[in-house]
Parts: structure tokens; sequence; C-alpha cells
């Protein structure tokens, strides 16, 4: 009888071994990954710094890492020409967040209207994809003429960043519902609203959320950049 224990005990304190020892592979592999990622960023910005002091760069039109850091600490504590820091983080919070909300309150009821709709896909599926085609970059001047330069022309044009990419995902999502659910429930009598409530709109939150993650990061670089990745194709099935 003691020969199992003595193996099934050889056999436990070999797994931990391994694990101990997995763990320290890890750690290693880890440390090791920083110290790199911090030797390059030292090697990058003390470049930077060395070539501006020596005269190989400009400053007038490459700053210094140090210069950089003297002016962002500066209008954390004296404030910018407009107005305290703080002020511009909460007016770009609520611009973020506006864009954010309507981008996906518009895309998510366009994605279902158009999914479930063979027409409205067919007719406004083209004119979506040329809509998404367009640089965002280049809707900013229009929205600034139109719209002035306050808070609404930022909102729209953050709204455009964020509607296309949850509009996509949730018409694919209610083109994936699985036909033998909205079957089965319409057999059971389930109505159009409560064929939507219950069936459509939960299969395809698992499209939707998803979504929702990169576009929440869009509208706030909304006056700066803009998403050209390709989407799915609206077409009818």
């Amino acid at each position: 009888m003691s020969m199992p224990l003595t193996t099934d005990s050889n056999l436990h304190s070999e797994v931990l071994e391994r694990k101990q020892e997995m763990r320290r592979r890890a750690m290693r592999i880890r440390a090791r990954n920083l110290t790199l990622q911090a030797l390059v960023f030292v090697l990058i910005f003390g470049s930077w710094q060395l070539m501006a002091d020596y005269g190989i760069i400009d400053k007038f039109f490459f700053s210094t890492p140090i210069d950089i850091i003297k002016h962002i600490y500066e209008w954390f504590t004296e404030g910018t020409s407009q107005g305290p820091l703080y002020t511009h983080f909460i007016v770009t919070f609520e611009e973020t967040f506006l864009s954010f909300i309507i981008g996906v309150i518009l895309g998510v009821i366009g994605g279902f209207a158009l999914g479930r709709n063979e027409i409205l896909s067919v007719v406004l599926g083209p004119y979506i994809q040329m809509l998404n085609a367009l640089p965002r970059v280049v809707l900013a001047p229009i929205f600034i003429l139109w719209l002035g330069l306050g808070m609404p022309s930022k909102v729209a044009l953050g709204v455009t960043l964020t509607f296309f990419v949850v509009f996509f995902n949730a018409f694919q999502g209610v083109r994936e519902v699985d036909r033998n659910l909205i079957n089965n429930a319409r057999l059971l009598g389930a109505s159009k609203s409560q064929l939507a409530r219950h069936v459509i709109i939960p299969s395809a939150l698992t499209w939707i959320c998803p979504a929702s993650i990169p576009a929440s990061a869009s509208p706030s670089s909304a006056p700066s950049s803009a998403s050209s990745s390709a989407r799915p194709k609206v077409s009818a099935s």
C-alpha cells in the first residue's frame, strides 16, 4: 500500500516543480521584454534629445523630449492660454461620450432595419458603402462649415467614426441569427416585436458588443484620424 502513495506524492511534487519552473520562466521572459522595451524607449528619446542638443535636427520643428515634458507640466500647473487643462479634458470627454452614444444608437437601428428588410438593404446598401469609403478627415472641414467650430461639428465627425463600425456588425449579426430559432419562435406564435426582442437582438449582441470596443475609441481621435478599414458587404442574403 505504500508504493502507490509514494508514487502519487512524487508525481505531485514533480507537477509543482514544473509549475514553479514555468512561472519562473514566464517571469524571466516578461522581465527581458520589459528591459528591451525600456532600452528602445531610452534609445529613441535619448537620440532625439542628443540630436536636438547638437544641432543635427532643428529644435523649432522637432522640439526636444525635455521641452515637451516641461510644457506639459506648465499646462497642468498653470493652465493653457484657453483656461485650465481639466476643462479641455471635460469637453473632450463630453464630445467622445455623445459621439459614442449617438453613433451606437444609429448604428444599431440602421443595422437592424437593413438586416431585417431586404428591400432597404438592396436600395440603401450601395450608398452606405459609398459613405463608408469617404475618408473621415475629408468630412471634418465640411462639418465645420455646416456646424461651426463648436462641439456639434466634432460630435458629428465622431458619430461618423462610430456609426459604421457598429452598423456593419449589427447588420451582419441580424443576418447571422439562427433561422431555426426564428422559425421555432414563429411556430410558437411570437409577434414581430417579440421576435426582435427575444430572438434577433440577443443573438445580434454577440456581434454588436465587440464592435462597441473599437467604436468607443474612435470618437476621441475624430479630429485627427479616421477609420478606413474594410467592412462586411451590405447585400441581400
